[in-house]
């Protein structure tokens, strides 16, 4: 393969990455709710957290809110805690990012969506936040509801 070929198949390969988040924010099944695990990491003295929210359910979302908890490596719980991801319009994606202070993310081994806190629409038909969740992962750790 001459060095263009090559050049031309790594761009594709980059540009067809870069669409990740965002092809999976937008699969799944129609009037889905999609939380990913984006990212995990050590931020000084807290663990910083990030999250890829898409809103397929068809209403645009004035608050979303679920409770957590947070496991260690021996499924021992971390911390109960609640995460607010805000508004969401019907169709759009957010990144959401949440900071645990005095925690060592790699002595973390689970994450537990608990509940739904909130889940307001602004607009269009209710929504049920709970049994249209679905959950993507793209860390070591286990997430789960």
């Amino acid at each position: 393969m001459n060095e263009f070929a090559k050049f031309l198949t790594l761009g594709l390969c980059l540009l067809t990455l870069a669409n990740v988040p965002i092809a999976i924010a937008q699969s799944g099944e129609k009037n889905a709710l999609l939380i990913e695990l984006n990212k995990v990491e050590n931020e000084g003295a807290k663990c910083a957290i990030t999250f890829l929210v898409g809103n397929r359910s068809g209403s645009d979302l004035k608050k979303l809110s679920y409770g957590i908890v947070l496991f260690d490596s021996d499924l021992r719980v971390e911390r109960i805690t609640a995460l607010d991801f805000g508004e969401i319009a019907a169709g759009r994606s957010r990144v959401r990012k949440f900071g645990f202070p005095d925690t060592d993310c790699a002595k973390l081994g689970q994450i537990l969506i608990n509940d739904t806190k909130a889940c307001d629409v602004e607009k269009g038909s209710a929504v049920d936040c709970d049994s249209s969740l679905e959950l993507a992962n793209r860390t070591n750790l286990k997430f789960i509801k």
